[in-house]
Order: C-alpha cells, then sequence, then structure tokens
C-alpha cells in the first residue's frame, strides 16, 4: 500500500513539475533576427532569449541602442554589442503573467541605422 501511495505522489509530482507554459516569439529584419520565450508557472514568469546581429562586420559595431515591447512590458537598453549578440533576460515571482498573444516590436540603433520588426508568436505550450 505503500509503494502505491509512493507511486501515486511521484507520479503528481511529475506532472505537476511539467505544468508550465511556454510561449515563443521569433523574427527578423535585414540585418538583426530575435527570439524571447516566455515561461510560466503558477505564480513567477521568466523571460529569456536574444537579438542577433545577422551579418559578417560585428567588430564594427561599438555600442546598440535596443527596445522590445508589446505596449505594456518593455525591456530596453544602450550597450556595446558582445559577440554580435544582444542577450534578453527577466524573472518575476508574485506578478501578474502574460497572456496575450500581441507580437513583441523590436528596434535596434547602431551605427546611425534603425531597424524595427516584430517578433511574432510561433508556439504556445
Amino acid at each position: 500500500m505503500k509503494r502505491i501511495g509512493l507511486l501515486l505522489a511521484f507520479v503528481c509530482f511529475t506532472i505537476l513539475a511539467g505544468c508550465d507554459d511556454t510561449m515563443r516569439y521569433a523574427g527578423e529584419s535585414k540585418h538583426w533576427k530575435g527570439t524571447l520565450m516566455i515561461i510560466q508557472s503558477e505564480d513567477s514568469e521568466r523571460r529569456e532569449g536574444y537579438i542577433l546581429y545577422k551579418g559578417k562586420d560585428r567588430g564594427s559595431i561599438k555600442h546598440v541602442q535596443w527596445r522590445v515591447t508589446d505596449g505594456i512590458w518593455e525591456s530596453n537598453g544602450n550597450m556595446p554589442l558582445d559577440n554580435g549578440r544582444i542577450n534578453l533576460s527577466s524573472f518575476c515571482s508574485g506578478c501578474a503573467t502574460y497572456d496575450r498573444e500581441e507580437p513583441f516590436t523590436v528596434t535596434v540603433e547602431w551605427n546611425g541605422k534603425k531597424e524595427t520588426f516584430q517578433m511574432k508568436l510561433k508556439r504556445k505550450e
């Protein structure tokens, strides 16, 4: 009887541990591409992604000003480019989780140039 209880507890834990919801957004422009994953559990949310320069002249880019927004949430920065990549990362606990399927607008400015593109929902699990 104890084995059945332990087995049931293990199965329930495994099912609950896998209850995170994940949304994957992606998009690109002529010189940039980006991906954003939103991973949600019951009371927290983690966002991980990147904006990547697609050109081969990465060394010529010294500073990049960037912005990612959906009209409500926003992340931005002004920094040196790290090997052609801008990493996106945020975490909140006890916060309201994202429940929209709206695209994210990405704006990147570098070397006197500016491009904007959208990262659209590709997969929701």
